[in-house]
């Protein structure tokens, strides 16, 4: 697994009410899905995954902060790479008064890479209508337009233009074994669909942008909010009312998504951030000393 858990998730009581649990974990370099290609840093992806798996040990641990809720909001912002060593430190602090709401916090070395919140809403349970499934699911969009190497790792396909400066794609259920499936074999997680419509604004960027191959993306914030959890039943579809903004094909960029089950809306997901050239990449890392 990609994060393995070093230390026991701490609870401890603070002086302002809050319950604050805190984590360090091991960076494997050989996960098929997080390292699905060689990088000299952490990707995003795996620290909100580490993000979402603390919380959720938290929560186990909490019953009565969360209970009979699911994980409906995340918003991180991050301030800086998270390299591959030391390990680095997640922290989930909730509020005492169980209004759903917990402040997170990532720190490597001392420094804080990422802050943000999660939140919690009510269970809705909702059965699926067969009917909103394709006969056949599309294909999966070519790995190299979403960052992959790996074909298991695609989670899109099927792109479609449904207006002008819109496009649609579907969810493609992961393999059996696949990391996302290890996490929750029912329902599709939050990072499962984080991860859909990051590699659906890659595609986008190739397909639409003018976004050149060897790009680099660098994620610098996230956010996604759900009305209800989303069943593996059900035919996930993600639809851009307007292309990221990019000047170039490079630069700045940011994207909104909406995300559909069937015919019902049940989320929104948002991420910011640049584009640059491999060799400007290298140079900022450079610059950095890392």
């Amino acid at each position: 697994m990609a994060t393995q858990v070093a230390s026991s998730v701490l609870d401890r009581s603070r002086p302002e009410s809050r319950r604050v649990w805190e984590a360090s974990f091991d960076i494997d370099q050989n996960d098929p899905f997080f390292f699905d290609h060689p990088l000299d840093h952490a990707p995003a992806m795996l620290l909100l995954e580490t993000v979402l798996r603390t919380a959720e040990r938290a929560a186990d641990e909490s019953s009565e902060v969360v209970a009979e809720r699911h994980l409906a909001r995340l918003r991180l912002e991050f301030g800086r790479f998270c390299e591959l060593t030391p390990a680095p430190v997640v922290q989930v602090r909730a509020d005492a008064d169980q209004s759903g709401r917990w402040d997170v916090e990532l720190r490597q070395d001392g420094a804080v890479i990422a802050t943000g919140e999660l939140g919690w809403r009510p269970r809705i349970w909702v059965a699926p209508d067969p009917a909103d499934r394709p006969q056949t699911l599309p294909e999966p969009s070519p790995p190299h337009l979403v960052h992959r190497w790996r074909p298991e790792n695609v989670l899109v396909g099927g792109l479609t233009k449904v207006a002008t400066g819109a496009f649609q794609i579907g969810v493609l259920p992961p393999p059996p074994g696949h990391y996302f499936r290890r996490r929750d074999g029912h329902f599709r997680p939050v990072g499962e669909l984080i991860e859909s419509a990051r590699q659906f604004g890659t595609l986008l960027g190739h397909m639409a942008c003018n976004v050149r191959l060897g790009m680099q993306f660098v994620v610098q914030s996230l956010a996604v909010e759900l009305t209800r959890q989303v069943t593996r039943d059900e035919w996930i579809t993600i639809l851009a009312p307007s292309l990221p903004a990019l000047r170039g094909g490079r630069g700045k960029w940011s994207l909104t998504v909406v995300i559909r089950a069937g015919d019902e809306t049940v989320g929104t997901a948002a991420m910011d951030g640049s584009v640059f050239s491999a060799e400007a990449f290298a140079r900022i890392r450079g610059r950095s000393g890392k």
